[in-house]
């Protein structure tokens, strides 16, 4: 994993516990802070998954996991989307995959 996708993942993490003392705090009910911060988790994971799997196109994802998941279809719609734009390994012989095996090229 790239460095920058850690400390996007530790500055979530960070972020969701102040969200949660916060909300614990002012409203004195530790249940209810906890299971709001459980669902912002939730709603946020196809957003996560995206930055930290450095998808193709992920400010699409993020845009409508933000402004759509609030629905179910919208949420669907960005964790399918960070499901078929996944990236390629970095190591795969022909990252581009348009260019066929020299094998099957005849050549």
């Amino acid at each position: 994993m790239k460095p920058i996708n850690e400390r996007y993942q530790i500055c979530l993490l960070i972020g969701l516990s102040i969200f949660y003392v916060c909300l614990g705090l002012t409203t004195g009910d530790w249940w209810t802070a906890g299971s709001l911060s459980l669902l912002l988790f939730l709603y946020l994971l196809p957003t996560t998954l995206a930055v930290s799997l450095d998808c193709k196109g992920k400010g699409l994802i993020i845009f409508v996991n933000v402004f759509f998941g609030w629905t179910a279809i919208g949420w669907c719609t960005a964790a399918v989307m960070v499901w078929l734009r996944k990236p390629k390994p970095e190591d795969s012989k022909f990252p581009d995959c348009l260019e066929p095996p020299p094998i099957l090229d005849g050549k």
